[in-house]
């Protein structure tokens, strides 16, 4: 995927491999200059389902510039939740630095 330029993006391309059976990635690469920075990747062990909903129960996402790395596990979820549609305005959202 190339994200769109008035996205800001800090990357300019990201690769997803994706798990055909829950649509939940496994490997995503995020690049700058051609060169991938970040890695986000799952272990198939960890896909998890929710009534009809598949999740990753955990998650290693790796700066490789930094050399750092985050761990996210995930304690509990609920798909029947009503949410609402303000979560989901794009004019809330914002690129921290």
């Amino acid at each position: 995927m190339v994200p769109r330029a008035e996205t800001q993006s800090r990357y300019n391309l990201i690769k997803s491999w994706v798990d055909s059976q829950s649509c939940v990635s496994l490997k995503t690469e995020f690049y700058t200059g051609g060169a991938v920075v970040k890695r986000m990747t799952v272990s198939p062990k960890a896909l998890k389902q929710n009534n009809k909903h598949w999740y990753a129960e955990e998650l290693l996402v790796q700066d490789l510039k930094q050399g750092s790395q985050t761990v996210l596990k995930i304690t509990g979820v609920s798909s029947d939740s009503k949410l609402s549609d303000s979560l989901f305005n794009s004019n809330s959202f914002h690129i921290g630095s």
